[in-house]
């Protein structure tokens, strides 16, 4: 499906299913399409959904499971789709997620589980998602970039990163209040950004690290606890 396909055709109603043999849908293909009403069914095959490809429609409900040989999520792809109601779920293949994917996606439900593959994820690319109840991180996981998770804001329990974890950037999880802990493997402290946690949040480190991050401009900060 190429670019802009079916960008601003907002007559359409009800479900919309992608056949199976589709393997790219293009940047703004369904851009805008505020008119359906029902479930997103994606090709088995599919391994590409562009930048902006299903961009503020608004009108899809219920659950979204995104086929297991997706590798790239472009940015704004599925942005401002606020009708989902239920769980998000991504294949073990998935590489990258782009920026701003998901903002404002606040229907979605249960706990964002991301795949063990995944290395990047976008800016804001969960910003206002506001639904999710719990976080759990892949173990390849190495830039969470500015605002990705910025106001999740029910996201509880423990947040807990790999050690494959670079850096998360400016504001990465401002407005996550309800986590208890976020949880790093790392003896270094990684790079600190502005505002990267809540303020004030819970921060745990191995215990013969704690003395290093209280040390540490930024970090310091924190409520640092051994583990």
């Amino acid at each position: 499906i190429g670019n802009t396909a079916f960008a601003k055709c907002s007559g359409f109603t009800g479900s919309l299913f992608l056949p199976d043999g589709l393997t790219t849908i293009g940047n703004g293909a369904f851009d805008d399409c505020t008119g359906f009403s029902g479930s997103l069914t994606l090709s088995v095959v599919l391994t590409t959904i562009g930048d902006r490809a299903f961009n503020r429609c608004s009108g899809f409900t219920g659950s979204l499971t995104l086929p297991g040989g997706l590798k790239t999520i472009g940015n704004t792809a599925f942005d401002s789709c606020s009708g989902f109601t239920g769980s998000l779920t991504f294949p073990d293949e998935l590489t990258t997620i782009g920026n701003f994917a998901f903002n404002r996606c606040s229907g979605f439900t249960g706990s964002l589980n991301l795949p063990g593959e995944l290395t990047t994820i976008g800016k804001g690319a969960f910003t206002y998602c506001t639904g999710f109840s719990g976080l759990v991180m892949g173990n390849k996981i190495a830039t969470i970039h500015d605002s990705a998770f910025g106001n999740c804001s029910n996201i509880s329990g423990n947040v807990i990163f790999p050690i494959s974890l670079l850096s998360i950037r400016n504001k990465g999880f401002l407005g996550c209040n309800k986590v208890d802990a976020f949880r790093f493997p790392h003896t270094t402290p990684p790079p600190y950004y502005t505002d990267m946690l809540p303020g004030g949040a819970t921060v745990e480190v191995p215990t013969s690290a704690v003395d290093t991050y209280k040390a540490t401009d930024g970090w310091k900060d924190y409520n640092i606890v051994g583990y």
